[in-house]
């Protein structure tokens, strides 16, 4: 897959052509470790942007809005005015963003590019349909990206996030000759330090829906509880896969230990299950996470530790 460490992109030389930046608003990007997502993206779009000598902005939620129109925006001070002061809000409208953004460059006879930043989690379809990560959501998602080809648009991602839908992002790069860029590295690169291969189970009632508890905790809104040795191992370098063995779909998959005091309850009730999940042979994971990679309850999945 075309991953690389974004220090790759940003030590560079000068990219030609015009490049338009979505910029993903939307509310899943206020989580992060240390520095939430979209902090993360407004700071990497300003070194970008000096790549560039044509660029422009969109940002994107479920709304759409051309922060920047394509032109020269020599003066990074211009960026920043324009997207420093934004918040995290509403749905992500991934689809549409990209739609929008093939209509703009099309026309545009210079090479062109898209610099997709974001964490990959699209959960408002072209019709107004609500379902996170969903199958026909990523498959119109695909649409968009194959016009993009067809238009001589490459699609570069930079997958923000220790939650990022990582496989989605490489199928727009991979798709349209671009690359799928990491913030921190190429940790996913190296072989896994640690392999589990496990029966997938739902997350329990102690761990609410919404902006739930746990989630500030974990830096994030989707999560897999897993044993305390694969959450150990994991919080050395913060990189975690999820894999369906099958289809080979893989996302980004913060981890979470079994043996955290909101699941206290749930070891009590669910006593077999939670053995399970610590000797390392069950995961519990959300249903966002499920959804996005094709996996039900009692399918067997691949989870790899970097």
């Amino acid at each position: 897959m075309p991953r690389q460490a974004l220090s790759q992109l940003l030590s560079g030389d000068a990219l030609s052509g015009a490049a338009l930046l979505l910029v993903d608003r939307s509310i899943s990007m206020s989580y992060g470790f240390g520095v939430t997502k979209l902090e993360l993206c407004k700071e990497i779009s300003y070194k970008i942007s000096q790549k560039f000598k044509n660029f422009g902005v969109l940002l994107f939620d479920h709304i759409i809005d051309e922060a920047l129109s394509i032109g020269t925006h020599p003066d990074v001070k211009e960026l920043e005015n324009a997207i420093s002061q934004i918040p995290a809000r509403g749905m992500t409208a991934l689809s549409a963003a990209l739609q929008r953004a093939v209509d703009l460059l099309s026309p545009i006879t210079d090479p062109k590019r898209i610099v997709l930043l974001s964490d990959g989690r699209l959960n408002f379809s072209l019709d107004g349909t609500i379902n996170e990560c969903g199958s026909k959501l990523q498959d119109e998602a695909l649409v968009e990206a194959r016009r993009g080809a067809e238009n001589k648009i490459k699609i570069d991602c930079i997958a923000l996030g220790e939650d990022s839908f990582i496989w989605l992002l490489n199928q727009f790069s991979e798709i349209t000759g671009g690359t799928t860029y990491l913030p921190d590295g190429n940790l996913m690169e190296e072989e896994p330090r640690m392999t589990f291969e496990v029966e997938v189970h739902g997350v329990p009632e102690e761990m609410p829906a919404g902006k739930p508890t746990w989630a500030k905790e974990l830096d994030s809104e989707h999560l897999v509880v897993a044993s305390k040795e694969a959450v150990s191992a994991y919080l050395e370098k913060r990189a975690a896969l999820l894999i369906n063995k099958s289809s080979r779909k893989m996302i980004r998959a913060p981890l979470f230990s079994i043996e955290d005091e909101v699941l206290k309850t749930f070891r009590e009730r669910r006593s077999s299950t939670a053995e399970s999940v610590r000797r390392g042979d069950a995961i519990l994971v959300d249903s966002a996470n499920r959804r996005s990679l094709d996996l039900k309850p009692g399918d067997v999945a691949l989870l790899n530790i970097f």
